[in-house]
């Protein structure tokens, strides 16, 4: 003994030694030689026992250090401390009979033993000095030491070297165990690692976890043959790996330990397979360190038979204390599966002992901030500076303010990285590296990050600026989601397998290669085949974050997963799903630029394509049917049978039937617009004009033409003037004018032979030819047609059903059922509509017309003639037949435009539906079918451009009849402008027919 001991440390070595360990090195900071600890204090060549006993006789207090293994049972299942021979039963009682001053140190919240503990050892029953234990938190060392090293020993004349205000020398609790590798100035690696984890070439790099390191190294070294299992557990995310690769390996290394690859479990062989193959490697004569990492996806990802693979591990794991004496065995996992995994080995009685690794005190955070400026090597090596000197207080004051404590590590490493490169841009490229000095400049209140979610925020909004397409179509989340495993831990991929999932992607490889150099969500990784690149997903903590993110987004990606991932589930689990339907398989159809490719739905891709396509035909068919019953039948054809509002009506209904638009617009836009001139022009409902106008804004019109409608609409116009811009920008106007108002033609006048030459075959013995000569005048190019006399009748309130033949009426067809007094009002309807004076004054008085005396005419209303008037009018029978006959133009036909009667006159030998000859009998016509046809039908007109002036429908002339007027005229020499007879008993000429 070298040294005079005044502190004497007593520890259980398979309970507190790397508790034992710090609190030594802080003491002896404090006091310098004066302090004890057996495997620190005893040289080699030196009697174990008796340096213990005299230094036990040398000093003044003992601190009894007392863990949660300090009542350890040995391989007997007896209380190690009832044994007479146990050396801390021995230290403790030797400090008593010795009068010194004992002081129990209670580790990490272990309660203080009561004198029924100690029922078999007298001595400590009766004098162990529970009323006057301390507690001690191996994670606050330094805090909890203080008022012993400052106030408890100095009380017993035990004076620390210096005040507590001065600054004490760091204590390295690792010397023991030093790193094998060293910086190099040459080959420097980033200061601060990201997100992903610490590899062995960065473990100088690694600050913050000295206390831990040296606890599980304790543990591990831990000759018990209860102790060569270690359960090691801590929360997903605060760093278990990390403290593995880089503060435990290499320093076992340094000691001639083997330490073979981590196994992590594969399901299909089970986890006992993987500790087999691990004891294989294992060398029977230097000490190893076994790793089994992710134990708990034995219960997350059982097999289906988990009982089994179960007691194959318990097994095995008695295997390996047989047959492995010079092992360790690590078995790493989650703590959430803490008791379920302790299970396995209570069970099977198998001994174990354990480490939680908590998440980073303030002090590691800060020591992990700051390792790299205070160490003098890295100092030198990488010539970092902090300014001001407290902005890694700032930065680890931010970083706790996660309240998911697990994530501090992960925050802390990224801040650290994007801040240093924030500082240093080009710092990986340059081969001299230059001083860096990270100031509040760059730590700017948009950088800090409270917790992992506002990281992902930042590091996808800074993806967007250069792949903003790839974020919004869900690629981004749908390639990371490919690395969380089924356990929502971060797993790995060949990079390989994901660029042939996205090979239907536009330049994936070159955004797969961004995302792994950017390494803040992706990072490469060593892979067992040296031809296979592998990356990870950079850290567990991301991994439920990003799962979430998945899982609720609504990119074209996450929907089209959402609505395969059942169908995948069936598959695996041996069931035929179900065909896609057409939303789905266009929901899969937009996602698919979002999403990996699923080869194994590729066969139900196609089948329920093809379902579709032969569903959608058919649809498309049926709605083809539909949208032709309700455009065609129901809407053209009412609109020629000239039942407007019914087509209307028809027709909202055809715009809502899904058919190809071109079709839809193409029909519909001028069978609407009909309904839209019709009603408008009708000006008695104007609210039928603006449903149509409605209707058609749906079409896509012109856009003058939409915001005319869009007006009707709006203003709700009721007057015909409020239309009078509108209506000649409809497409179909010009059509729309010919087809609902006479088109009329002028004929120059002249004199022609009225009648007929007596020798002229089909000579009547009214028609004496007479010389006759009449003055300029203008005549509809055909008789008046339903489609005219329907937009008077719609104007007025009138019936058109009244005027309907036996064979149906047609709005192209020319009007019959009409009487002469229907004529004339519609003559000056028709005149004052287009603003002309009207010519005809009616008295609708019964019999107010002296010169009527026709019998079957019961109106006899009086009408009389402007002369003045320049509105619509009747034509004279001169002038009827004068047009007929070509006017000063006539060619002399026997008929209106031609010397063969089938060329332009419908009668009845053709109107029928067959061909009839021999002599004329209305039985046989009807029976034939006979029927008046559309107007120009025949296409032929006469020279003035007159149709049907011969055949179709007998027309209306002015002249009242008498069948001697023609002789009357002939006698008269020549006649000029003639009306016909005053009066007459046989009612009004009817011409044509």
């Amino acid at each position: 003994m070298d040294k005079l001991t005044r502190i004497f440390i007593s520890y259980r070595r398979d309970d507190t030694d790397a508790v034992a360990e710090n609190v030594y090195h802080h003491l002896k900071d404090a006091f310098g030689d004066v302090v004890f600890k057996d495997n620190l204090r005893i040289g080699p060549a030196e009697k174990w026992a008796e340096v213990i006993e005299s230094n036990l006789q040398a000093a003044e207090v003992v601190l009894a250090l007392v863990g949660n293994n300090w009542f350890v049972k040995n391989e007997h299942h007896r209380i190690r401390l009832e044994l007479d021979d146990d050396w801390v039963r021995r230290e403790l009682e030797f400090a008593i009979n010795h009068g010194k001053r004992l002081i129990p140190v209670m580790i990490n919240g272990e309660k203080v033993p009561l004198p029924l503990s100690f029922h078999h050892m007298p001595v400590l029953h009766d004098h162990f000095p529970s009323n006057q234990a301390i507690h001690v938190n191996a994670r606050r060392l330094k805090e909890d030491l203080h008022k012993l090293i400052y106030e408890d020993l100095p009380a017993l004349g035990i004076q620390p070297l210096r005040p507590p205000s001065d600054q004490a020398k760091e204590i390295d609790v690792l010397a023991d165990y030093p790193l094998p590798i060293k910086p190099e100035k040459g080959k420097l690696p980033l200061p601060y690692v990201g997100l992903r984890h610490f590899d062995a070439a960065e473990s100088f790099l690694f600050f913050g976890r000295d206390q831990e390191i040296l606890q599980l190294l304790k543990k591990v070294e831990s000759l018990a043959p209860d102790k060569r299992i270690i359960l090691y557990h801590g929360r997903s995310g605060v760093g278990k790996s990390s403290l593995l690769t880089a503060g435990i390996y290499l320093r076992l290394k340094g000691k001639n330990w083997e330490v073979p690859k981590p196994r992590r479990r594969k399901r299909e062989k089970g986890i006992a397979a993987d500790l087999h193959e691990l004891m294989q490697s294992a060398d029977d004569c230097l000490p190893c360190l076994l790793a089994l990492d992710q134990v708990e996806e034995i219960f997350s990802n059982p097999q289906e038979a988990p009982e089994k693979e179960i007691a194959e591990l318990q097994s095995a794991l008695q295997q390996f204390l047989q047959e492995c004496p010079n092992a360790r065995l690590l078995l790493s996992f989650r703590s959430d599966y803490f008791t379920l995994v302790r299970k396995i080995l209570d069970d099977a009685n198998i001994p174990y002992s354990e480490m939680e690794l908590f998440p980073l005190t303030r002090e590691a955070v800060l020591k992990a901030i700051v390792g790299v400026t205070d160490n003098p090597a890295l100092r030198e090596c990488y010539q970092l500076a902090f300014e001001p000197a407290t902005l890694p207080q700032d930065i680890c004051d931010d970083v706790l303010k996660d309240k998911n404590s697990s994530h501090v590590t992960t925050l802390l490493q990224y801040q650290l990285e994007k801040l240093f490169l924030k500082a240093a841009p080009d710092w990986k490229n340059q081969d001299q590296k230059p001083p860096v000095v990270i100031t509040e400049a760059h730590y700017t209140p948009d950088f800090r990050k409270d917790n992992l979610e506002q990281l992902l925020d930042a590091e996808f909004e800074q993806l967007r600026s250069d792949w903003e397409t790839h974020l919004d179509s869900g690629l981004l989340l749908d390639v990371l989601a490919g690395y969380i495993t089924d356990q929502a831990t971060a797993g790995s991929r060949p990079d390989q397998a994901v660029l042939a999932d996205y090979e239907h992607v536009p330049d994936f490889p070159r955004f797969f290669d961004y995302l792994k150099n950017r390494r803040s969500l992706l990072a490469g990784i060593p892979s067992d085949n040296s031809e296979m690149v592998m990356a990870r997903l950079s850290h567990d903590s991301l991994a439920p974050l990003l799962l979430a993110r998945f899982n609720n987004s609504t990119a074209p990606g996450q929907r089209a997963w959402q609505v395969l991932e059942p169908k995948l589930k069936d598959l695996k689990n041996g069931l035929k799903p179900t065909l896609l339907g057409s939303d789905d398989l266009k929901i899969v159809e937009e996602g698919r630029h979002g999403m990996r490719a699923l080869s194994l739905l590729e066969g139900l891709l196609s089948e329920s394509a093809k379902a579709q396509q032969a569903l959608e035909t058919e649809r498309r068919q049926n709605n083809t049917t539909i949208f032709n019953s309700f455009a065609h039948e129901g809407g053209e054809r009412l609109i020629l049978t000239l039942d407007h509002e019914k087509a209307l009506e028809n027709l909202q209904v055809a715009i809502e039937v899904d058919i190809d638009f071109p079709t839809k617009q193409a029909t519909l836009r001028p069978l609407l617009e009909e309904l839209l001139f019709f009603f408008a022009e009708g000006a008695r409902r104007p609210e039928l004009a603006r449903r149509a106008a409605q209707l058609l804004l749906n079409l896509h019109p012109e856009a003058s033409v939409a915001t005319l409608l869009q007006r009707c609409c709006a203003e709700i116009w009721t007057e015909p003037g409020q239309f009078a811009d509108l209506l000649p920008r409809l497409d179909s106007c010009h059509t729309l004018k010919n087809r609902y108002y006479p088109e009329m033609v002028a004929i120059g006048g002249g004199q022609f032979a009225m009648g007929s030459a007596k020798d002229e075959p089909g000579h009547r013995a009214d028609e004496t030819s007479h010389q006759v000569t009449v003055s300029d005048f203008r005549l509809a190019t055909t008789p008046l047609t339903f489609y005219q006399y329907a937009l008077y009748c719609e104007a007025n309130a009138k019936s058109i059903i009244s005027r309907s033949p036996a064979w149906g009426r047609f709005g192209d067809h020319p009007l019959v059922n009409i009487s002469w007094y229907d004529a004339l009002e519609y003559c000056n309807w028709l005149s004052k509509r287009l603003g002309l004076k009207e010519y005809y004054n009616i008295t609708p008085e019964k019999d107010s017309d002296k010169n009527n005396h026709v019998p079957n005419d019961y109106l006899k209303w009086k009408v009389e003639t402007d002369a003045q008037a320049n509105g619509f009018r009747l034509p004279t029978e001169a002038e009827w037949e004068y047009a007929a006959r070509g006017g000063n133009q006539s060619e002399g036909y026997r008929y209106a435009g031609s010397n063969v009667l089938d060329e332009v006159a419908w009668y009845w030998e053709n109107s029928g539906d067959k061909p009839l000859s021999g002599i004329w009998n209305f039985q046989t016509i009807l029976d034939n079918n006979g029927r008046t046809h559309p107007v120009r039908s025949k296409n032929k007109p006469n020279e003035l451009g007159l149709f049907d002036m011969s055949g179709n429908v007998f027309e209306w002339c002015w002249d009242w009849y008498d069948k001697d007027y023609y002789d009357t005229c002939l006698a008269d020499v020549e006649s000029t402008n003639p009306t016909g007879p005053v009066s007459s008993a046989a009612g009004r000429v009817l011409r044509g027919g």
